[in-house]
Protein backbone atom coordinates (compact mmCIF):
# COMPACT_ATOMS: atom_id res chain seq x y z
CA UNK A 1 0.00 0.00 0.00
CA UNK A 2 2.71 2.45 0.58
CA UNK A 3 5.65 1.27 -1.83
CA UNK A 4 3.75 1.20 -5.44
CA UNK A 5 6.56 0.95 -7.94
CA UNK A 6 9.29 0.64 -5.14
CA UNK A 7 8.79 4.30 -4.38
CA UNK A 8 7.07 5.21 -1.06
CA UNK A 9 3.71 7.00 -1.28
CA UNK A 10 0.83 8.14 0.65
CA UNK A 11 -2.28 6.22 -0.30
CA UNK A 12 -5.20 7.60 -1.21
CA UNK A 13 -7.59 6.54 1.16
CA UNK A 14 -5.17 7.60 3.80
CA UNK A 15 -8.10 9.32 6.03
CA UNK A 16 -9.04 5.58 6.30
CA UNK A 17 -5.71 4.25 7.36
CA UNK A 18 -4.44 6.53 9.55
CA UNK A 19 -7.23 6.94 11.71
CA UNK A 20 -6.55 5.14 15.32
CA UNK A 21 -4.46 6.57 18.01
CA UNK A 22 -2.43 3.93 17.69
CA UNK A 23 -1.33 3.92 14.65
CA UNK A 24 -0.55 7.68 14.93
CA UNK A 25 1.67 6.84 17.58
CA UNK A 26 3.10 4.50 15.31
CA UNK A 27 4.00 6.85 12.95
CA UNK A 28 5.00 9.70 15.33
CA UNK A 29 7.57 6.84 17.29
CA UNK A 30 8.92 6.31 13.27
CA UNK A 31 9.07 9.69 11.91
CA UNK A 32 8.49 12.39 14.54
CA UNK A 33 10.63 14.06 17.03
CA UNK A 34 9.87 17.06 19.29
CA UNK A 35 11.56 20.46 18.96
CA UNK A 36 14.10 21.54 21.60
CA UNK A 37 13.69 25.14 20.95
CA UNK A 38 10.27 25.49 21.50
CA UNK A 39 6.93 23.74 22.14
CA UNK A 40 6.29 21.93 18.67
CA UNK A 41 6.63 18.66 16.93
CA UNK A 42 8.16 17.70 13.52
CA UNK A 43 7.23 14.68 11.33
CA UNK A 44 9.56 13.89 8.79
CA UNK A 45 7.98 13.59 5.35
CA UNK A 46 11.05 13.67 3.13
CA UNK A 47 9.69 11.29 0.61
CA UNK A 48 6.71 12.28 -0.19
CA UNK A 49 5.34 15.17 -2.67
CA UNK A 50 3.81 17.95 -1.73
CA UNK A 51 0.77 16.98 -2.41
CA UNK A 52 1.42 13.52 -0.39
CA UNK A 53 2.15 15.83 2.58
CA UNK A 54 -0.95 17.89 2.66
CA UNK A 55 -3.12 14.89 2.58
CA UNK A 56 -1.74 13.86 5.39
CA UNK A 57 -2.22 17.26 6.98
CA UNK A 58 -5.95 17.15 5.75
CA UNK A 59 -5.97 13.28 7.60
CA UNK A 60 -4.77 14.72 10.85
CA UNK A 61 -7.02 17.57 10.79
CA UNK A 62 -10.00 15.06 10.22
CA UNK A 63 -9.73 12.43 12.19
CA UNK A 64 -8.04 14.19 15.21
CA UNK A 65 -8.67 17.97 15.34
CA UNK A 66 -4.89 18.26 14.87
CA UNK A 67 -4.22 21.41 12.84
CA UNK A 68 -0.40 21.23 11.49
CA UNK A 69 1.73 23.25 8.86
CA UNK A 70 3.51 22.28 6.08
CA UNK A 71 7.43 23.67 6.74
CA UNK A 72 10.49 23.88 4.87
CA UNK A 73 13.36 21.54 6.14
CA UNK A 74 16.61 22.21 3.48
CA UNK A 75 15.87 23.09 -0.58
CA UNK A 76 13.70 20.67 -1.43
CA UNK A 77 12.08 18.80 1.61
CA UNK A 78 8.94 19.55 4.04
CA UNK A 79 8.23 18.33 7.15
CA UNK A 80 4.66 18.51 9.20
CA UNK A 81 5.08 20.88 11.88
CA UNK A 82 3.06 20.59 14.90
CA UNK A 83 2.63 23.68 17.28
CA UNK A 84 1.15 24.76 20.39
CA UNK A 85 -1.54 23.73 21.97
CA UNK A 86 -1.80 21.46 18.86
CA UNK A 87 1.50 19.71 20.07
CA UNK A 88 0.35 19.59 23.32
CA UNK A 89 -3.39 17.76 22.01
CA UNK A 90 -1.05 15.43 19.92
CA UNK A 91 0.90 14.05 22.76
CA UNK A 92 -2.29 13.59 24.94
CA UNK A 93 -3.64 11.43 22.35
CA UNK A 94 -0.69 8.93 21.69
CA UNK A 95 0.81 8.91 25.03
CA UNK A 96 -0.63 6.13 26.29
CA UNK A 97 0.44 3.58 23.28
CA UNK A 98 4.31 5.28 22.76
CA UNK A 99 6.97 2.56 24.30
CA UNK A 100 9.37 3.64 27.33
CA UNK A 101 12.15 4.25 25.20
CA UNK A 102 10.56 7.13 22.79
CA UNK A 103 8.99 8.91 25.78
CA UNK A 104 11.60 11.42 24.73
CA UNK A 105 10.07 12.70 21.83
CA UNK A 106 6.56 13.93 23.37
CA UNK A 107 6.41 16.94 25.04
Amino acid sequence: MFYPGNRKRVPLNMKDVLKSELSLAVWYMDDGHRRKDCKALRISTHAFQKSEILRLVETMKGNFGIQSLIHKAGKAQNVIYIAGNNAEKFCSLIRRHILPCMEYKLL
